[in-house]
């Protein structure tokens, strides 16, 4: 009306703003759901919501372009089963218009001022017939003028012809049968059908509203059989009652509930983790006793319940109203599983460490690195970390694989179809009403080779990937995808991939209820079929996510070294253990200090009181020549081949006490400073033989008769 704008008539349009007309948008009853070939519209849909809430008894609908009263059917060309009821308003409306309106007002399509709307011109899709089919209600339509936008002096005019017509058409919603229905045990208002047998069709009964239970019944002078009746009720026919043309007959009615026959259902009679929904289905039942075969009951009518311990469990249900009780026991009815959490011990260790990590379940462990979400890191009882180099927190769940169950086209035989070469990224779409998780699909390869198959979202985002080496030929590829909650969902893999694609013979959708339903594929057509054949798919029964700490201690201390008259101390005031660079550890060697009995560069690893030993960047170089005294007639020898196998030859030429010819000792010391081999000579140059000793560093002492040293070398084993 105001498409011009807010404040002017002019311009007003049939259509609305998408040049829908809006009195062919509903709801038909010849016709079904979109007789138009549109979506419902916003005006629509608000409307049917409205009507919705509401237990219309009568209601009219008005238009320009004509004059007169137009009653249904506007699309069947029977009859309404209220015919004669509705020529007689029809008739009033009118003659009452015609009678205050000028001259021929109400005469254009007919010369008595109404019409059946399929003699008329037929309508598809009017709201008039959705209200009288779908609603119960008796709808009509009056064309109000022949001019659509009514000039504002014929305003007063037009409603002085037309208020009195509409009065009397609302009275008529209190007249002829009406009253209310209730439950005979308790009192309460019901929503019951009232029907005429013999005389109503195509919906033209009427029904009681819930909340009060009043009922109207408009209907044509005459006796009738009244039949009331509701589920769960002792349907009730009441003879005799006789309508009179403007008068009105309270017919109150009681509906005793049926003896109860007891039914109920579950949403599930295989559950995880215990939390169960049981559902009554007696219908007229007012109390209720139920036994969920664990101890525990409830006198809900559709009671929630909770289970503590996996197991079958027998479910009974005992009913009862005011005409009597029944009971119904279910044995082994509902399978419940509630998997226990993985168990796994703490782990503490030092960085930087790689740890294998074990924990023990029932079924299969997942590990994650976050309490929810994410991918798993792992599916499986051990899972080695990468190096870690501080406190890390995993989370781990105990999955029980369910029953398989498969979907999809079985193979590649549904139809015509070729290994695709393209280069386009091509899926198969689905929608999963649950989470799931695939386990596998069929696929057929015209050359083995990797294939990266992709799970992405309805924003074409990925979720998770599966590279896998498949085949030539046909082959199961195990996936193990946790599929979300989502629509438009997409399982695909890039071009040029060489699968096998179906262009002819796709049905879909492929459907599990509950769970997930291939609807359709890339190209938007329904008979192609994209490369993943018979899916295996299960509903895993998965426990709570569990916390594993992984401690990782670090030692940050790097223990400084300093030498004074021969002895090296550790910054350290505890936990040395000092090393030799050559020779590696020092055996008993953990002490502050340490004195050395061989040359070499010497550095000290700390282990602090968590165990984790410091690093090694400090060190120290040490030469004996440095910090003993020797002799003041001490010489270097010289020792050759150095390093050697096993024989060497000592230089004592330059040793003066070779000059007084007296004997002079050689021994040979290892790094821990102990003596290993000695010899006496009197020769300038000693030929040493070493025997049965480790591999390293060792040093020779050259010994006068006073037992003063005075010559020192280094004799490197290999």
């Amino acid at each position: 009306t105001y498409a011009g704008g807010n404040t002017t008539v002019n311009g007003a349009t049939r259509a609305n703003v998408n040049n829908i007309d809006l009195n062919r948008n509903y709801p038909d009853p010849e016709n079904g759901p979109h007789p138009d070939g549109n979506a419902y519209q916003l005006e629509t849909i608000a409307f049917m919501n409205f009507a919705d809430t509401m237990n219309f008894v009568m209601s009219a609908n008005f238009h320009g372009g004509s004059e007169v009263v137009n009653y249904p059917w506007d699309t069947y060309v029977r009859a309404h089963a209220d015919t004669n009821w509705w020529i007689r308003e029809s008739k009033k409306y009118a003659d009452t218009a015609q009678a205050h309106g000028p001259a021929n007002y109400f005469t254009n399509v007919q010369a008595s001022g109404y019409t059946d709307g399929f003699l008329w011109y037929e309508v598809n899709g009017g709201r008039q017939d959705y209200m009288n089919y779908f609603k119960h209600c008796r709808e009509f339509t009056v064309e109000l003028s022949m001019t659509k936008i009514l000039q504002p002096a014929n305003l007063l005019t037009n409603w002085d012809a037309n208020y009195r017509s509409w009065l009397t058409y609302m009275e008529e919603a209190l007249h002829g049968v009406r009253g209310i229905i209730k439950d005979a045990c308790t009192n309460q208002p019901i929503r019951a059908k009232v029907y005429i047998a013999g005389h109503d069709v195509d919906s033209s009964e009427v029904y009681s509203a819930r909340a009060v239970g009043n009922y109207h019944r408009p209907i044509y002078q005459g006796t009738y059989n009244l039949t009331y009746s509701a589920p769960g009720y002792v349907s009730q026919t009441i003879s005799g009652i006789t309508a009179v043309d403007g008068a009105t007959v309270i017919q109150n009615v009681t509906l005793s509930p049926a003896a109860p026959q007891v039914n109920f259902t579950t949403a599930s009679t295989n559950i995880c983790g215990g939390n169960a929904q049981f559902t009554d289905l007696t219908g007229s039942a007012t109390a209720w006793h139920w036994s969920f075969g664990d101890g525990n009951s409830s006198t809900q009518q559709n009671p929630a319940h909770s289970y503590t311990a996996s197991g079958t469990y027998t479910v009974k249900l005992i009913a009862e109203n005011c005409a009597g009780r029944d009971s119904l026991t279910q044995t082994n009815y509902i399978t419940v599983t509630i998997p226990e959490a993985p168990t796994a011990q703490t782990v503490t260790a030092c960085a930087p460490a790689t740890l294998n990590l074990s924990a023990t379940a029932s079924g299969t462990v997942n590990w994650y690195s976050a309490a929810t979400g994410g991918n798993p890191l792992a599916t499986a009882a051990n899972y080695t970390t990468p190096t870690l180099t501080s406190s890390t927190t995993y989370y781990l769940e105990n999955e029980i694989t369910g029953t398989v169950q498969h979907l999809g086209a079985a193979n590649n035989t549904i139809g015509t179809g070729n290994f695709y070469t393209g280069a386009n990224y091509n899926y198969l779409r689905f929608t999963a009403t649950n989470s799931f998780k695939l386990l596998s699909v069929l696929v057929n390869a015209n050359t083995a080779g990797s294939r990266t198959i992709e799970l992405r979202n309805s924003a074409n985002t990925v979720l998770q990937t599966k590279t896998v080496n498949i085949p030539a030929g046909s082959s199961r590829v195990i996936l193990n995808f946790n599929i979300p909650v989502g629509t438009n969902m997409q399982l695909g893999v890039a071009g040029a991939n060489g699968l096998y694609r179906n262009n002819a013979g796709a049905a879909f959708p492929y459907t599990i209820n509950n769970i997930v339903s291939i609807t359709g594929n890339s190209a938007n057509n329904t008979v192609s079929y994209y490369y993943f054949y018979d899916w295996e798919i299960t509903k895993p029964c998965v426990s709570p996510r569990v916390p594993l700490l992984v401690t990782i201690n670090q030692n940050a201390n790097t223990p400084t070294i300093t030498e004074a008259s021969g002895i090296l101390t550790s910054s350290a005031a505890t936990g040395n253990q000092w090393y030799n660079s050559l020779t590696g550890i020092i055996a008993g060697a953990t002490a502050t200090s340490y004195t050395p009995t061989a040359n070499g560069t010497y550095y000290v690893l700390q282990t602090d009181a968590n165990g984790c030993v410091s690093n090694a960047s400090n060190s120290i170089n040490f030469s004996l020549t440095t910090t003993e005294n020797l002799h003041e007639n001490a010489t270097a020898i010289a020792i050759y081949p150095n390093p050697t196998s096993g024989e060497c030859k000592i230089d004592l030429s330059n040793l003066k006490s070779f000059e007084r010819s007296f004997a002079t000792k050689i021994v040979l010391y290892n790094v821990l400073g102990e003596e290993v081999f000695s010899m006496k000579t009197i020769e300038k140059i000693a030929t040493l033989t070493i025997k049965n000793q480790a591999k390293g560093m060792y040093l020779v002492k050259i010994f006068d008769e006073n037992n003063q040293y005075i010559g020192l070398g280094k004799i490197n084993l290999n």
